[in-house]
């Protein structure tokens, strides 16, 4: 048989981590002629298998037509490795681990050194924890729990398909304002699974009242309220303010109106008329005075009302303060914390 160039370099690269043991089993085994045309398929699906990436799929392609000519017989260890090493390569490593498999029990090719596919299946097997994912899964103590590693969302007791390495994993439970996390570290190896634990418990919220060490009564404690009454008194100050203005300005603007009439319709001579008219230049003046007083002392009034509202400031509130406190029962409970969970 025409021992091919490419194999012949794969050997000597090999032999010289071969052990006496791995050549001895693989002397015993029986040897085939491949034939030309599987040599050539095997030496494209290693050069596709060469490229960067690699063309793992051409190359499963390749040596599935290589394994397909001869039969029986022309199923060889070194087609069985080449394939297995596609499927290695695509992270597929469990069909890589059955193709490796067959390939230590298949006969090997005749011509090619032992030691070249038993070595070469110990450095493939070996290079899957830096080339094959890795599979956890976490499992959770309460199946609302949600995780996440990095960006990436997950579920409790789901496989998570990983690259060999380091990674954090984020837990977390969350139920309204109540919320528990964890955080665990965990190490990827290829073709490996790992798995992890996490449990969360959401706490219930506490309120602790405190008691009076002299009494055994317990003080409740104190509310507040907004503080209304600077507000309340601006509203009521500019209702009166307001309303004496709009009065003082219909009294004038109506006075005005008659006296107006007087002069218009009434025959009034001399001093009678002069008196009129004084009369009425004063009430047309008040009411010319009262008019924008009044909207003003009304818009500006509103105003500071909403304002003094708005931004109030808080006070005790006296109706709750001075609810009756309920006594403790029981001996020994004068001076402690009570704390009662909800």
């Amino acid at each position: 048989m025409r021992v091919h160039l490419r194999l012949a370099l794969a050997a000597l690269c090999t032999l010289s981590i071969a052990t006496p043991a791995l050549v001895q089993a693989q002397d015993a085994k029986k040897a085939v002629k491949l034939t030309d045309d599987q040599l050539n398929l095997n030496n494209k699906a290693v050069d596709a298998l060469e490229k960067s990436p690699p063309d793992t799929k051409t190359a499963i392609t390749l040596m599935q037509a290589a394994l397909s000519i001869g039969g029986e017989a022309g199923k060889a260890d070194l087609l069985y490795m080449t394939l297995g090493r596609a499927y290695e390569l695509q992270d597929k490593c469990e069909e890589a681990k059955r193709y490796f498999t067959m390939a230590e029990e298949a006969p090997r090719v005749e011509g090619l050194p032992s030691g070249l596919v038993p070595e070469r299946l110990v450095k493939y097997r070996l290079e899957m924890k830096k080339v094959c994912s890795g599979t956890l899964v976490v499992k959770c103590n309460d199946p609302r729990i949600a995780l996440s590693i990095g960006d990436a969302q997950h579920k409790c007791d789901a496989p998570i398909k990983l690259a060999p390495g380091q990674y954090k994993v984020e837990a977390k439970l969350q139920e309204d304002e109540r919320k528990s996390e964890q955080s665990i570290d965990v190490t990827i190896e290829g073709a490996q699974r790992t798995s992890a634990a996490v449990s969360l418990v959401l706490q219930k919220p506490t309120t602790t009242i405190i008691q009076n060490p002299n009494d055994g009564k317990v003080t409740k404690p104190v509310r507040y309220k907004k503080n209304t009454t600077p507000a309340v008194i601006a509203g009521v100050t500019t209702v009166v303010v307001s309303a004496a203005l709009w009065g003082w300005w219909i009294y004038a603007d109506g006075q005005a109106d008659d006296l107006e009439d007087q002069l218009l319709n009434d025959n009034l001579q001399g001093r009678e008329y002069d008196q009129t008219l004084n009369d009425y230049n004063s009430a047309d003046g008040q009411a010319a005075i009262a008019l924008p007083l009044a909207g003003a002392a009304t818009g500006v009034g509103i105003i500071a009302t909403v304002l003094l509202y708005q931004f109030a400031g808080n006070e005790p509130d006296p109706t709750a303060a001075s609810a009756q406190p309920y006594i403790m029962t029981g001996p020994g409970q004068a001076g402690a914390g009570v704390t009662i969970k909800w």
